[in-house]
């Protein structure tokens, strides 16, 4: 069974076609540099119980995955935005381990599709 591709590449393909690959370039490298500082929000969140924190970092990662077809991140991210609204611990200490394993896999494939649109 081949495993699933962390960017959905019809997204990809769509900014392409919307921008050139300058916008698919421009769109990777804001990911790239605000990504960990949103991730960073959720968790450092997470730690101080701070869930306005939480679900406004998730919302913001939430929206940009999505732009570049990190489907996975971006569902988890909706997870992690619910929850933190209702104040559920049980779900978002469920979910952090797997949303930050998530997140640097997709910074990374962001990154080598960046690597890629520059050349």
């Amino acid at each position: 069974m081949a495993l699933k591709p962390v960017l959905d590449s019809s997204r990809l393909e769509q900014l392409k076609s919307l921008g050139g690959p300058n916008l698919l370039g421009q769109m990777c490298g804001l990911f790239i540099e605000n990504a960990p500082d949103r991730v960073k929000g959720v968790l450092t969140g997470w730690k101080e119980k701070d869930f306005k924190r939480i679900e406004q970092s998730a919302h913001s990662l939430k929206s940009s995955s999505g732009n570049l077809g990190a489907m996975d991140l971006m569902n988890l991210c909706q997870i992690i935005e619910s929850a933190a609204e209702k104040s559920d611990e049980t779900t978002l200490s469920e979910t952090l381990v797997e949303f930050e394993t998530m997140a640097n896999v997709v910074l990374d494939a962001v990154i080598q599709e960046k690597k890629t649109t520059d050349e």
